[in-house]
């Protein structure tokens, strides 16, 4: 199969019921999930304090699977790359979308809510084993302890 541009991936999210809306990504603590280029050219996830009028955001695809449950998928920009969240065993990676081959969107992709309580709750990854979100030595991943996050709306 060969490899799709962002654009028409993003469409193939649409088709699929996936409804896109900005976010910013908000741990408990008060920093904000961000995507930060390494030396290598690869991507890294981390959780930076937040500061006043930043807009470090994520394009969350939602899909309603049933009226107590809605999946999503999270991806970022970074310059020219749209970098999607995958689950690979114990690590969080972002792929670029130019680079997936389909079908890209399955369960290593996805988060639900595990809990939630007003706007906080632990996300989890939809595949097995059970995963959670969370921020180590300020590296955001994936592991048994879950961080409490919240999805913030963004500022136009």
């Amino acid at each position: 199969m060969q490899n799709e541009d962002p654009q028409r991936m993003s469409f193939k999210l649409r088709k699929l019921n996936f409804i896109p809306v900005e976010r910013q990504i908000e741990v408990k603590d008060g920093r904000i999930a961000i995507v930060k280029e390494n030396l290598d050219k690869s991507c890294s996830f981390y959780a930076k304090p937040i500061q006043e009028g930043e807009q470090d955001k994520v394009i969350v695809y939602n899909k309603e699977v049933d009226a107590n449950v809605v999946r999503m998928a999270f991806c970022f920009k970074n310059k020219n790359k749209d970098l999607i969240t995958v689950v690979d065993g114990n690590n969080l990676k972002l792929l670029s979308l130019k680079d997936m081959k389909e079908p890209f969107i399955d369960d290593r992709c996805l988060f639900q809510w595990d809990t939630k309580s007003g706007n906080w709750g632990r996300l989890k990854c939809v595949a097995d084993p059970t995963m959670y979100i969370s921020v180590e030595n300020d590296k955001v991943t994936v592991g048994e302890k879950a961080e409490l996050i919240r999805l913030n709306s963004v500022k136009k």
